[in-house]
This record gives C-alpha cells, sequence and structure tokens, in this order.
C-alpha cells in the first residue's frame, strides 16, 4: 500500500492530522504508558506505547477521561478502548504517533459541539503526526489491544454477512469480518494497516473546530489541509 511521505487534515483550522515518514532510528518501547490522575503526560522514554482504558471495580466500568494539554507528546501505538476516552483539550498540541487505534469502548476527541477547538483561542491548533518508515510491499498493520476479534461481540463477528446484527448507534445491518489491506498483509490480524489513526467496531472519533471548513485544490506535494487559511 503506497503511504505517502506527508498528509495533513485540518478540522476547523484548529484540528490537524498528519502523516510523516519518520527515521527507523526512532525505538518504540513496549511498556504502555498511563494517563495518572486523568492528565497526559510526556512519555519517558519518548515513543512508548500509551493505552487509555477503563477499568472494572467491583463489577462497574469507571471510565478514564484522559485529557491532552498543550504541549508536544511522542508516542508509539496508541490504544484507545473500553470506556477510555482521549480528549485534547483548547490549546496548542502536537501530539505524535505510530498508530492510533480507537476500540470498541473508546473515544477520541478534540472540542466539542459547544465549545470547539479555538474558542479560548483562535490560534489553538490541535495537530496529530502520524510517524514510520515505509514498509513496502507486505506491510504490517497495527492489531487490536482488545481480542479475540477486536473486542467485536462473538455473534457479529461471527455472522459475517449471513444475516443482520445489531451494530452500535442502533443500527440493524450486515456485518462483515475484516481482513488485512491489500499489500499490507505481513500480520494477519493487523486490519487496519499502518502509520494510521484507524475506528474500529464500537470506537467514536469526534472533533470540532470553531474557525469552518475551507478544502483547497489539493497539489503534487500529497498534502491536504482543510480548515486553514
Amino acid at each position: 500500500m503506497t503511504k505517502s511521505n506527508e498528509t495533513a487534515v485540518a478540522v476547523a483550522m484548529l484540528v490537524m492530522i498528519a502523516a510523516l515518514a519518520f527515521p527507523t532510528s526512532t525505538a518504540q518501547a513496549q511498556r504502555p504508558d498511563s494517563c495518572l490522575g486523568g492528565t497526559l503526560t510526556p512519555p519517558n522514554p519518548a515513543g512508548s506505547d500509551l493505552v487509555v482504558k477503563g477499568t472494572v471495580k467491583n463489577g462497574v466500568m469507571v471510565p478514564l477521561d484522559c485529557k491532552v494539554g498543550a504541549g508536544t507528546y511522542t508516542f508509539g501505538n496508541v490504544y484507545i478502548l473500553a470506556g477510555g476516552t482521549l480528549d485534547f483539550t483548547d490549546a496548542t498540541i502536537d501530539f505524535w504517533a505510530s498508530n492510533i487505534l480507537v476500540e470498541n469502548g473508546g473515544a477520541l476527541t478534540a472540542g466539542s459541539p459547544g465549545a470547539p477547538i479555538g474558542t479560548q483561542d483562535i490560534k489553538n491548533v490541535v495537530t496529530i503526526h502520524l510517524y514510520g518508515p515505509d514498509q513496502g510491499v507486505g506491510g504490517k498493520g497495527i492489531s487490536c489491544l482488545a481480542q479475540p476479534n477486536c473486542g467485536i461481540p462473538d455473534n457479529v463477528w461471527s455472522s459475517n454477512g449471513s444475516s443482520k446484527v445489531a451494530l452500535p448507534g442502533g443500527v440493524t445491518d450486515y456485518f462483515y469480518q475484516y481482513d488485512t489491506l491489500p499489500f499490507d498483509d505481513g500480520n494477519p490480524q493487523g486490519y487496519f494497516g499502518y502509520k494510521i489513526l484507524a475506528v474500529s467496531y464500537g470506537g467514536s472519533l469526534q472533533l470540532f473546530g470553531k474557525k469552518g471548513v475551507a478544502s483547497p485544490e489539493p497539489t503534487s506535494s500529497s498534502t491536504s489541509r482543510a480548515g486553514a487559511p
């Protein structure tokens, strides 16, 4: 699968996502970082994985709302699931990750309908950078942290288009099992490819910006921006 060297998507000038090639010397630690006290701090070491997940106490799910404040953060894989929310505040933020995967019960948010990014300061910009080398044919996509089947209920996964099933959002429709992307099939469970921001079954992605959206004509630089003046 061909990967562009750089892709930027801005929502309302204030939420931007960029995919960049990054030197292979950047080490990715396997230790999951945490969001102690509900406030994210830059990882130590840089490149550590981040897991944003609720906890079960006495049989009750306790959600984790992980706030991201102003600053620069460099993570490896970022997993958001099972009652976890990664919430970008109204500030200028540069957030680097190898992959971001929002799984069942997880949410990634920036701003809200009533208080979009830029409400406190119109110059605030949230930028998400996705970095890593081009793996070429046979690239290994990120696997879900929730197993089996990315946390998708067994009856839904096994239906595989044979009959309609209840899906998130009050929808009843057909569900088809995930498969690897063409040319990114080096990991049989890497359904979403690599260097991606992906939302799996039951995940939520909500980005709100104050400025509004503009869509200039694409250029040969493989960079697209929405919301920039």
